[in-house]
């Protein structure tokens, strides 16, 4: 026997609630057989994995995985109380007994009596690992039986409940659902309040953290006796949550929404934040559009990156700062093609300072009187949505009945049941798609000028995208001037329209032209 051998405890809980194979449990039981009179060696670490699965390959576990791969020449054996704390899969026992006697370590489980370094216990511990093997799967199918009872009850399964919600136990009916949370209803309100006015997420959540709102995660933490960890609201956390369909109340197993024979979502909340066609028009209009994912990785922090194109090449204007001498610093817009050998031979350079003051002006001159208008939404663009929904079921349906997945007698009539419930889903729609309402528009009570006025740049250019805002910058264009510029204000025409601003006959779009020269600023818009 080695003498003063360095081991490696090794422990594993798949959930920090059984007593009898605690972390505590485990931790003593090899501290006690390592300080027994006839062993020789100490620990030098231990490998805590906690919440993990015994059919995790040890090499991927968070903890036992980095000893195995970054920092075996640290320990000279592996002990662990039982087989099944290293793995409940006969596989990955052997892959770990063929490498420790690769890199020569010893390899010891209390319990068994297992030691790699005695021949005749090795035949015990493989043993041992198909029984905890077998072991594993009666629990996994045990888990999945439990799911699908769940499933079939519409009963919440487990987790953490869904921002806003609790669970609620239903007397007499052996299941459980979520109830609006009475203690968290203030920060609820004022994420609903701000989606109700066309606030962005990302304002949302700042004005959140300037109330001292706790985050979900943290409110959960008091609700434990726990304090607070003071995180703060993020633009991407609250956006994620409330794209799940439990925001909307609606069932879900792993990540997907739960539907009832006809197709239709089944709903696990009993007063839900808002009704499901809301959720689904809220969910299409928080998707990013492909310009605002392109950008997405360059953010930066003046309004008109990406808004402002170059005029002579069409290509976006990338913002940069430059540091110069005695302490003087300026940002500039500069057409992102301009460092390429012949792509744009305009090389448009302009101040930050210079374009946002044109712009602010002409937006200020040309709709800042303007009345804010909010575009509310018909059902037609709904309806349409649940229509193709359904039609890609039929699809769905039919491919998977000549493939053969309802040749039995029970799933024949399973599939006969769905298509004649989706074939007059679909013609119900198609009869209220024919009486659907188109969009419309109503007063916010707003100027455009104290909208803008009270935007951040994030939130600016949000807005800019919004409606399809743009402004194309020249150099050089008009005679003696140094920039020449024209805005194009996008959808912001149909906000005017409603307002009651009346355009010129046969003005589709409203443009507002600016030109300078290079020690003039004063707006004149042409319009």
């Amino acid at each position: 026997m080695t003498t003063h051998c360095r081991y490696l405890g090794v422990l594993r809980l798949s959930q920090d609630k059984d007593t009898s194979t605690s972390i505590q449990g485990q931790r003593e039981g090899i501290e006690y057989h390592v300080n027994a009179p006839h062993f020789s060696g100490s620990i030098v670490g231990w490998a805590e994995d906690t919440d993990v699965s015994g059919g995790l390959s040890p090499f991927k576990r968070p903890q036992f995985g980095t000893w195995l791969t970054r920092r075996a020449d640290e320990f000279d054996g592996i002990i662990a109380l039982k087989v099944d704390r290293l793995t409940r899969r006969a596989l990955h026992f052997n892959q770990l007994l063929d490498w420790g006697s690769e890199n020569g370590k010893r390899i010891i489980c209390v319990t068994e009596g297992y030691d790699s370094q005695n021949p005749q216990t090795k035949m015990i511990a493989q043993m041992m690992a198909v029984f905890a093997e077998a072991e594993l799967d009666v629990i996994t199918q045990r888990i999945k039986d439990g799911v699908q009872d769940r499933l079939d009850n519409r009963s919440w399964i487990s987790g953490t409940p869904p921002m806003g919600y609790a669970i609620k136990s239903v007397p007499g009916q052996n299941r459980k659902i979520l109830v609006r949370d009475p203690g968290y209803a203030q920060v609820m309100d004022r994420i609903l309040q701000g989606i109700a006015d066309g606030k962005t997420l990302n304002r949302i959540a700042l004005e959140l953290n300037e109330a001292k709102e706790l985050t979900w995660s943290d409110y959960r933490l008091t609700l434990r006796g726990l304090e607070p960890k003071g995180a703060y609201w993020q633009q991407t956390t609250l956006g994620n949550a409330v794209r799940r369909p439990t925001f909307a109340g609606v069932y879900t197993y792993k990540g997907e929404a739960v539907e009832d024979g006809n197709g239709n979502p089944v709903l696990i909340a009993e007063n839900p934040f808002m009704p499901f066609e809301d959720w689904s028009g809220l969910v299409a209009r928080l998707e990013p559009k492909k310009q605002d994912r392109e950008a997405r990785g360059r953010l930066s922090k003046h309004a008109l990156t990406g808004i402002a194109l170059c005029g002579s090449c069409g290509s976006g204007l990338g913002s940069t700062s430059v540091n110069q001498r005695h302490g003087r610093y300026h940002a500039y817009y500069r057409c992102s093609r301009r460092a390429k050998k012949g792509a744009c031979e305009a090389k448009m350079n302009m101040r930050v300072s210079e374009l946002e003051m044109i712009f602010d002006g002409l937006f200020d001159d040309t709709i800042g009187d303007l009345e804010v208008m909010s575009k509310v939404l018909g059902s037609r663009r709904e309806l349409e949505g649940a229509v193709e929904k359904v039609e890609r079921r039929l699809v769905k349906l039919e491919h998977d009945y000549t493939a053969g997945r309802y040749d039995t007698p029970d799933m024949e009539g399973t599939y006969w049941r769905l298509l004649k419930a989706q074939t007059a889903k679909r013609a119900l729609l198609r009869e209220q798609l024919a009486e659907a309402t188109e969009d419309t528009f109503k007063g916010t009570g707003r100027r455009f000028r104290d909208v803008w006025a009270g935007m951040e740049a994030q939130d600016r250019k949000a807005f800019l995208r919004e409606h399809g805002v743009s402004v194309r910058v020249w150099q050089d264009l008009v005679p003696w001037a140094k920039y020449s510029a024209v805005i194009d204000f996008g959808d912001i025409v149909g906000l005017a329209r409603a307002a009651g601003l009346r355009l010129p006959g046969g003005v589709e779009r409203l443009m507002a032209h600016y030109r300078c020269t290079s020690d003039d600023i004063p707006r004149r818009p042409v319009r």
